[in-house]
This record gives structure tokens, sequence and C-alpha cells, in this order.
């Protein structure tokens, strides 16, 4: 059975929270401030893939690839499955030409704090 995580990216402060239910209780709990509008937050979904050094892969994370000898460079998303966006193409994960994708994915960055990685 697939893990349900969700992590948050914070527009204001340009930042990741992992663990978005507990964060956001404490932000309430301790009465902070500048309580940040839902705008604020990015919530990205886990993907319930690793790449092949173990790394959890969340929706909006870059992951690369080698194509026999093309390097491809892909956003990831949920749409409703889990789909790698290029600049040309778009791969569904059902229907990837490896049999065992972790084993091929690496994970770069994400779309936040990488967003060059996805320029031609």
């Amino acid at each position: 059975m697939q893990e349900i995580k969700f992590r948050a990216w914070d527009k204001v402060n340009k930042l990741y929270y992992h663990n978005v239910q507990n964060t956001y209780d404490e932000m309430i709990g301790d009465n902070f401030q500048n309580v940040l509008d839902n705008e604020d937050l990015v919530v990205e979904q886990y993907t319930g893939l690793k790449d092949k050094n173990g790394v959890e892969i969340y929706e909006n994370d870059v992951v690369m690839w080698r194509d026999g000898e093309n390097i491809r460079y892909a956003q990831v998303a949920l749409s409703p499955d889990i789909t790698f966006l290029t600049c040309d193409y778009v791969f569904r994960y059902g229907r990837f030409a490896y049999k065992d994708t972790e084993n091929h994915l690496i994970l770069m960055g994400n779309i936040h704090g990488n967003p060059e990685l996805l320029e031609e």
C-alpha cells in the first residue's frame, strides 16, 4: 500500500515544510503573528516512487534519466496518474519504457528552487 504523504512549498520563505499537518498545527497553536495564507503554500503529494538512490519523489520534483544517448529532464506531476513532463513530451508512468523505473530516475531538484533544469 502506498504511503500518503505531503509537503508544502512556502512561496514567501522559499522553503519546504515536510510534515505539513504538524507544521500547520504548530503555527496555529503558537498563535504565529504571520500565519501564511493558503495562496502562499503549494501542497505537493508523494508519488510513491523513489529515485535510484532511494530519495522520495514528490509532485513538482525534477528528475533525470538516460534515454539511449539522450539525457532527459522532466517535471513530475500527478494528473491523475504519475507523469513526467518534458519540454516536448509527456511520459506516463504506466507506459514508461523502463520496467524498473526507480532504477533509472535521479532526483535533481524541484521546479521552485531549480527551474533552470527544465529549460531546453
